[in-house]
């Protein structure tokens, strides 16, 4: 932010912006592409908590110089006057994003929650740098909804600039694993039979009952595990978990036997499976239940 105090030799390209046009206007904003917006002090001093700073003048012929472009500042501008809000409906995602980080520059109150709503619905595609932003700015449940959308590595990857909160953000990821972690090594330690599922059985020592299932439907069910874990959105992850994998089909769309008691196209086993995966999920705490404070 620069104050040009002294008249330009020329204003060649230089245009006023049509509805910040007020003869009254005691302060003149230039944007990053050459737009100058006349405002009122009294505006951006109520309404705004970072702008203008107090050793601004109001000389005659003052010019304060902003980075952000006239697209950007023509929406800033319109939430510091009494008025309604401009439509973001028809705003593509990076005009957005540049304007909510404008808003937290220069702490534009009443357009901050806004923003944060409207970021909020731009999920699955730019979760990524809408939960930077979140970060960045403290806002929470925003956070969390973006962390749902990058369960697998991204979310590591977007945080090694963050280094304040990378590692909360690693318990988070970690609980994630575990989840499933739990869930493989509980099918794994189902007892195997060559050739028949779902006998159910009874340890004497614990009391606990458990099932016995095949060996080629235990890595049948380990294998949709695993197409599970790959999927980074937890809405989508929700939904994978509960379309259950068939058994193999032959070419002519016979189902496959995999073993003496399948006689469906989905192991009965897959059912206790799935459910104890979803009991998992829910058990996972929002990332930001990880941050300092919250533990």
């Amino acid at each position: 932010m620069e104050v040009d105090d002294a008249p330009s030799n020329s204003n060649a390209g230089i245009r006023i912006h049509e509805h910040f046009c007020a003869s009254d206007a005691e302060i003149t904003i230039q944007s990053s592409d050459y737009v100058r917006f006349l405002v009122h002090r009294k505006n951006l001093e109520s309404i705004t908590g970072a702008f203008p700073p107090s050793e601004f003048n109001t000389v005659e012929g003052e010019v304060v110089h902003l980075t952000e472009p006239a697209l950007v500042l023509e929406i800033v501008f319109q939430f510091i006057y009494p008025q309604k809000p401009p439509s973001l409906d028809e705003l593509e995602f990076d005009t957005v994003l540049a304007v909510a980080e404008a808003v937290e520059k220069y702490e534009v109150f009443s357009a901050m929650k806004t923003f944060e709503v409207r970021l909020g619905e731009f999920f699955p595609k730019h979760a990524e740098p809408v939960f930077l932003h979140a970060v960045k700015h403290d806002y929470r449940k925003l956070m969390d909804k973006a962390a749902c959308h990058l369960l697998a590595c991204h979310l590591v990857q977007g945080l090694k600039a963050i280094t304040s909160i990378f590692l909360f953000a690693m318990d988070y990821h970690h609980a994630w694993h575990s989840a499933f972690g739990r869930v493989v090594q509980h099918v794994k330690w189902m007892h195997s039979r060559p050739d028949e599922c779902n006998h159910r059985d009874f340890d004497e020592e614990t009391g606990e009952e458990f099932i016995d299932i095949c060996k080629i439907c235990r890595a049948h069910i380990l294998s949709w595990l695993s197409d599970l874990e790959g999927i980074d959105s937890l809405p989508e992850l929700e939904q994978a978990a509960s379309v259950l994998k068939p058994k193999y089909e032959s070419d002519d769309g016979s189902n496959v036997s995999l073993c003496k008691t399948c006689k469906y196209r989905i192991c009965t086993a897959l059912y206790g499976v799935a459910e104890k995966l979803r009991k998992g999920f829910k058990d996972v705490p929002p990332l930001s239940h990880f941050l300092p404070g919250n533990k």
